[in-house]
């Protein structure tokens, strides 16, 4: 049944994921990373580096936590909840099998209004079903929503069963009106049923973007979200030519929320510390390395939001705010930073930036600092620091350097 389908699904998942997220917690300060000075590797933040994900590290504590509250002693009612849930998507799949087969599926609906169509595009046009269409298709179009993840990007909302069924709904049967009854007016008729689709996105999808995009629901640091956020602005956009309100709406929540990570990424410590706060806090630069690793993700969630955002938002914002003020001095070799983790560092934040913000003339002044950063680093490798300086090349060479 459904509910133990769900059991073995939530544990599968689970065990799934404890060699994850051991690597992940493994990496966090106070989790037993070596330190500067102890044996082994010789640099320990590039351990953590390598460890890390494209997630920020709270994800690494709600996982372990919502893990406790569904694995905790008789499954408790939080994995209840999860359950009936789950069912109800199951079960959902049963819900029209009793239906009459012109009635039981999306496909059969459309054939019939599409038959109506062609047969008495009269009739058709004075019950006003085109008008009708979208609340006629709702109830399939909102099954499969129930199971749609608005912020996966490999899953949009275009490549859904409804979507594809219903995209074409109204096309090509202008001739086949014209020679039956009515004439022309099939084509008055099809005209109003190309909307069938914008008005299902407007009424079923738009909820579920606000919903996944309101405050607190989703991350700018998470690198997969963000990506999803954009390709989810960009759909709506397309199929929403009427609603530019509530698109903008959605835009200035996004950028709300990236704004805000920004500033934080901005506040606290400098990402340099100094010789002596190393000596004494030694774990300082494991809480370094983590701050720029959320400042490097809300790097390249910018560049996922640039062509959505109008405007040059997230231009200005990634060079001006976030690389001058977060990056760069994470690439500058100083006691607190190698040369070779600088180099890495460097081919990140390179890798990171879109090819319109490096090719910008003139050169913006945090995109030139950074190639005279590496140019710097490059003259300073030794001999024996190949790995170093092939990361070097590699990210001058995507700067144009």
């Amino acid at each position: 049944n459904a509910g133990a389908w769900a059991r073995q699904e939530a544990q599968r998942k689970a065990e799934a994921g404890d060699a994850a997220l051991e690597r992940l917690v493994a990496a966090l300060p106070g989790s037993g990373v070596r330190e500067a000075g102890s044996t082994g590797s010789p640099d320990p933040e590039l351990e953590f580096h390598g460890a890390t994900s494209s997630e920020s590290e709270g994800d690494v504590d709600e996982y372990r936590n919502t893990r406790d509250k569904i694995l905790q002693a008789g499954w408790g009612l939080d994995f209840h909840i999860f359950v009936e849930d789950i069912g109800e998507i199951v079960a959902a799949d049963t819900l029209f099998l009793d239906a009459a087969e012109p009635y039981g599926t999306l496909r059969a609906v459309r054939a019939e209004l599409d038959g109506w169509r062609r047969r008495q595009p009269a009739a058709y046009r004075d019950a006003y079903v085109a008008a009708a269409a979208p609340a006629l298709f709702a109830p399939w179009v909102r099954l499969e929503l129930l199971a749609w993840e608005p912020l996966d990007a490999r899953a949009p909302f275009t490549d859904l069963a409804w979507y594809s069924q219903l995209f074409t709904f109204g096309q090509g049967d202008e001739q086949e009106g014209a020679a039956g009854e009515g004439g022309p007016a099939a084509t008055t008729t099809n005209n109003e049923d190309d909307l069938t689709v914008p008005r299902l996105v407007s009424s079923l999808v738009l909820p579920a973007a606000r919903r996944a995009l309101a405050p607190g629901a989703w991350s700018p640091l998470s690198v997969r979200q963000s990506r999803g956020a954009a390709a989810l602005l960009a759909a709506l956009e397309d199929h929403l030519p009427g609603e530019e309100a509530a698109v903008a709406e959605l835009n200035a929540g996004v950028r709300a929320a990236v704004e805000e990570a920004v500033a934080e990424a901005l506040a606290g410590p400098p990402p340099v510390r100094p010789a002596a706060v190393l000596a004494a806090a030694p774990r300082a630069r494991l809480h370094a390395a983590a701050r720029f690793n959320r400042a490097l993700r809300l790097l390249r969630s910018l560049a996922l939001l640039d062509e959505v955002m109008p405007g040059g938002w997230a231009r200005q914002l990634a060079l001006d705010r976030l690389l001058a003020g977060a990056l760069l001095p994470a690439v500058s070799a100083t006691p607190a930073i190698t040369p070779a983790l600088a180099a890495e560092r460097g081919a990140r934040m390179a890798g990171a930036l879109l090819p319109p913000w490096i090719q910008a003339v003139p050169r913006h002044p945090a995109v030139a600092a950074l190639g005279e950063n590496l140019e710097a680093l490059r003259a300073r490798q030794g001999e024996g620091e190949a790995e170093a300086r092939a990361r070097l090349e590699t990210a001058l060479g995507m700067l144009g350097a």
